[in-house]
């Protein structure tokens, strides 16, 4: 399930025009795993941990879902 701010950048790039078809359930399910392989590159990249619990916080992530 998508949270609210995976849904407000999908509406803010335009792209959501693509999930609007008959299966809109798969639409999310491959929108979600496209948000959490970036935000997981974003994670690797950050060199403090701090850093990296505040990326999955902002994204409502836990460590064990990515």
């Amino acid at each position: 399930m998508m949270n609210q701010l995976i849904r407000d950048l999908e509406r803010q790039s335009g792209i959501e025009l693509y999930g609007l078809g008959l299966d809109r359930a798969k639409w999310e399910a491959t929108l979600e795993t496209f948000v959490k392989l970036v935000v997981l590159e974003c994670i690797r990249a950050c060199p403090q941990e701090d850093g990296r619990q505040h990326i999955r916080k902002h994204f409502e992530l836990n460590k064990s879902s990515i």
